[in-house]
Order: structure tokens, then C-alpha cells, then sequence
């Protein structure tokens, strides 16, 4: 391991023991999303620099719902991403609800976050796409704490 990836394994296992103490608080548990299937809450870790294409795989990999936690200056954000009918409108609404935007996979974390701070206003579809043929992965998210 080089030193920049024990730095970046030190800030990941740093944000997951936070994260592991703050899970016993009920309250902050209970606004984290569950996988519909299982019911099991999923955290994933991720930094800033990471690139969305990375957490979108660890997304789909993890299942229908998981809750990642991002190390800001600030402290730590929790987003909460559900995937969503893929039938969603590039840059409509759906059915009523979040309005849809897209996001490359090319993006930083830290660039989905600050996106995800300028859309006010509760939860976001978000379609992650990457210019190709491909159909993209679409969830909802939503900031649900600072841990």
C-alpha cells in the first residue's frame, strides 16, 4: 500500500468507527433508509475524491437502499439513495414527486454533494449516466443527517 492509499484507508476506517458509535444512537439510526427486501440498514464510506462512478457501483452492489456517509470539512453527511423505476424522465418529474436531475459518473462525491446541497427542497432523483448507450442507474437521495 502506498501512502496515499493508507491515507485514504486511514480516512475511510475513521469515518466507519464514527459512524459504528453514532448507529447505537436510536434516534440517528432511525433516519437512515432499510433495504425493502431485508430491512437491513447498509452504510457505505465514502471521501470526497471518490468518483461517483465508484459509488454508484458499491450502490448497486450493496441493494435497493443504502446510506453513505462522505467526511466534509464540516464533520460527516449522511445521503440517503433508494433506487428508483427506471422508467423516470431524464429532466421531468415523477408522478408528483422529486423532480429528476442528472448526475455524471465522472463527478467527485464531493461534487454530487455540493449538487445535492443546491437542490432545496427534500428529496432528488438523481439518474447517474456517463454519456454512453447504457441505461443509467436512477435513485432517489436525500440528505438525512450530519453524524
Amino acid at each position: 500500500m502506498n501512502v496515499d492509499s493508507e491515507e485514504r484507508h486511514a480516512r475511510r476506517t475513521a469515518i466507519a468507527r464514527h459512524v459504528q458509535r453514532r448507529l447505537a444512537d436510536r434516534e440517528f439510526a432511525e433516519r437512515l433508509v432499510a433495504d425493502p427486501d431485508s430491512g437491513n440498514k447498509v452504510v457505505l464510506v465514502a471521501l470526497l475524491d471518490d468518483s461517483v462512478s465508484r459509488l454508484v457501483g458499491q450502490i448497486e452492489a450493496a441493494g435497493r437502499a443504502v446510506n453513505v456517509f462522505v467526511g466534509v470539512p464540516a464533520g460527516i453527511v449522511a445521503v440517503s439513495f433508494e433506487t428508483v423505476d427506471s422508467e423516470t424522465s431524464p429532466r421531468g418529474s415523477v408522478s408528483g414527486a422529486a423532480k429528476v436531475s442528472e448526475v455524471r459518473r465522472d463527478y467527485t462525491v464531493g461534487v454530487l454533494l455540493a449538487q445535492l446541497e443546491a437542490w432545496t427542497g427534500g428529496s432528488r432523483i438523481i439518474r447517474f449516466v456517463d454519456g454512453g448507450p447504457s441505461s443509467p442507474q436512477s435513485c432517489r437521495a436525500r440528505v438525512v443527517a450530519f453524524a
